[in-house]
């Protein structure tokens, strides 16, 4: 496996675990329901990261394969991707970020079946990082709504960040109901 993939999913199998861990600290009964009106639950949450996952990981295929076209090539460089992304600007829960429509959570499932849909879009993620395993991720982007410009890896990393960030919030969620 190329050297930049192996630290994409190392980024995201970290952020994952983090995750995981601050959901376990919220008891099964309180996961559903929200701290405040305008707050998301931890379900919502939950169903949020699985829509943007999905989304993302649908996005980079067709990116690939619309560049696949067009002869996108191998990766020839090994070097470290992390700088290449402003985590720190995802990961800050002091600015307000509003989800676009695709992406809002519609409220309509519990937090195990949100899990169960984020596991499932985890799984769709590390297939495809599979499936573009040495191809120039670098050469294929779309915009952000927020970032810009993002690469395939960036897109990726913006993913663990973006978990990272509502980990947080998850934090958040339990302090205030628990």
């Amino acid at each position: 496996m190329h050297p930049r993939i192996e630290e994409l999913i190392e980024a995201l199998d970290s952020r994952h675990a983090e995750l995981t861990g601050a959901v376990n600290e919220v008891p099964t009964e309180a996961r559903n329901r929200r701290p405040a009106e305008d707050r998301w639950s931890v379900a919502e949450v939950l169903e949020h990261l699985a829509l943007v996952e999905e989304n993302v990981a649908k996005q980079v295929r067709r990116l690939v394969a619309d560049q696949r076209a067009n002869g996108l090539g191998a990766e020839h460089d090994s070097s470290s991707i992390a700088q290449t992304f402003n985590s720190a600007f995802v990961l800050d829960r002091r600015q307000k970020r509003v989800a676009r429509d695709a992406v809002q959570p519609r409220g309509e499932i519990d937090a195990t079946e949100a899990w169960m849909r984020l596991k499932r879009a985890r799984q769709v993620t590390q297939d495809t990082l599979r499936e573009v395993d040495g191809v120039a991720l670098c050469d294929v982007s779309a915009p952000h709504p927020a970032l810009g410009p993002l690469n395939g890896y960036q897109w990726f990393l913006f993913l663990a960040a973006h978990e990272g960030r509502h980990t947080a919030q998850i934090r958040e969620i339990r302090a205030a109901i628990v």
